[in-house]
């Protein structure tokens, strides 16, 4: 892994050089503006960031070439990223979410509030969030698959729910489960990334990747109509696209590192997970047209506004 990150970054330190200078040159063709040297890494970046997001609908990603190849070949090989598709089912009895009493492989749920800060700022403090999963098991046209480890789930839409609708099962849930205590949100239990690069072991993550359940609560919280609840499930018996690396030994998906080739779930069967991956890769185009053409504009104030000798 070590290897391909550094294979990574210096990939992204090359293009990002190269395209400041060409930036510079630019701007210096233009103007003989002092704060080019400034501007110019300024510009390259989202410029970058532009040119990648229109790669990502031109150049078809792996996911989308994984789910292709075997939606029409499903033959698994040892050690090789596929997909596994059709219905998931658990291997034993399903879970039960607690919010929407669905039956389910796995579930995630956050019950937060915004909390207002200095400078007219706000963030979320979830005051009681868990997840859950048991061992599933992809029904595809090549045989079952089984589903180890960390699954992402971040393909499946988190739903938001009122608190009428769900108060009785809310309130019930609370006051018979046993919640560890915290007091950091979503994203501190689910990643302490400044823990992960620096390459320690943190017990929220490995707690994560390694319990098939958490439930973890603020102990100062009650639960109040002004939170605001959502809910996340992989119901039973509902077409899935699974991605991972495939162990024929296992007859399963699985994880080969702690923070990479991990497997993901994606809703629905092949057509539609493929059309959900592409609406994505439009949605993440138009968030970088948006960044290119606000800090072009600025670029493009810079050099009327602050030029020595423009050409403009």
């Amino acid at each position: 892994m070590k290897n391909k990150v550094a294979k990574g970054c210096l990939t992204f330190l090359l293009l990002y050089a190269g395209t400041t200078v060409f930036y510079f040159l630019i701007l210096q063709f233009f103007s003989n503006n002092p704060y080019n040297p400034y501007l110019a890494p300024f510009g390259a970046i989202f410029g970058l960031l532009f040119i990648g997001s229109i790669k990502s609908i031109v150049v078809p990603g792996l996911e989308e070439k994984t789910i292709k190849k075997y939606q029409s070949r499903p033959v698994f090989e040892d050690g090789q990223y596929v997909a596994a598709i059709g219905p998931i089912q658990p291997t034993g009895k399903p879970l039960v979410s607690p919010l929407q009493k669905h039956k389910c492989v796995s579930y995630e749920y956050d019950i937060y509030k915004m909390v207002s800060t200095s400078h007219d700022s706000s963030h979320k403090k979830s005051d009681f969030i868990g997840f859950a999963r048991t061992p599933s098991i992809v029904k595809t046209q090549a045989g079952q698959v089984k589903l180890t480890g960390y699954i992402d789930l971040d393909h499946f839409p988190k739903q938001d729910l009122k608190y009428n609708d769900i108060f009785q099962n809310a309130a019930e849930y609370i006051s018979r489960t046993n919640f560890k205590n915290q007091k950091s949100g979503l994203r501190e239990v689910l990643s302490e990334a400044g823990n992960i690069f620096e390459g320690r072991e943190n017990n929220l993550l490995q707690e994560l990747r390694n319990m098939p359940r958490s439930d973890r609560r603020d102990p100062d919280a009650e639960l109040e109509r002004n939170h605001s609840i959502t809910e996340r499930c992989v119901e039973t018996g509902q077409e899935v696209c699974a991605l991972g690396i495939y162990s024929s030994a296992a007859g399963a998906l699985v994880s080969q590192s702690e923070l990479e080739d991990r497997s993901q779930l994606i809703p629905g069967n092949a057509k539609q997970a493929l059309a959900l991956l592409k609406r994505k890769k439009y949605l993440l185009c138009l968030a970088g047209l948006s960044a290119f053409l606000i800090s072009h504009g600025i670029l493009y104030y810079m050099v009327r506004n602050f030029v020595q000798n423009p050409i403009l």
